[in-house]
């Protein structure tokens, strides 16, 4: 990706207005689905933030719309293009949270913040879910 500057960084991280968030939504075992309004990078982080009982619902071609028209980072946008003929939708999501987790630090380094460098596993730290049974992070 290309380097970012400070301003660039500071306004892809901004929450944008309500009428511009995205809705999404969360799948929580055995529930159902919990509605979400996405209105920054750092929430579309944490919904796809891999965990044992949820997974992230979402429209992958509207996310890519949402994040280079509303958000503005075309980069990103075309980085969490989703193939279905690639990947399955869980392997995908796990690699948008890899995406997200790559593209925040890029935006911490071009604001010159120093963020611990942490792997998923130590971050999430994964127990037995949906992400480890269809894509084996152990």
């Amino acid at each position: 990706m290309i380097q970012l500057t400070g301003a660039q960084a500071k306004h892809y991280l901004r929450q944008v207005k309500f009428e511009e968030a995205m809705m999404a939504s969360i799948v929580i075992r055995p529930r159902g689905m919990a509605p979400m309004l996405v209105n920054s990078v750092e929430s579309l982080y944490i919904l796809f933030e891999p965990n044992k009982k949820s997974v992230p619902g979402v429209d992958f071609d509207e996310l890519e719309l949402w994040l280079a028209n509303t958000v503005g980072d075309r980069e990103l946008a075309q980085a969490v293009h989703y193939d279905a003929g690639e990947s399955s939708f869980f392997e995908h999501c796990v690699k948008v949270y890899h995406i997200l987790d790559a593209r925040l630090r890029q935006y911490a380094e071009a604001m010159n913040i120093t963020v611990p460098e942490k792997t998923i596993k130590e971050a999430v730290a994964p127990t037995p879910s949906i992400y480890k049974k269809y894509v084996g992070i152990k």
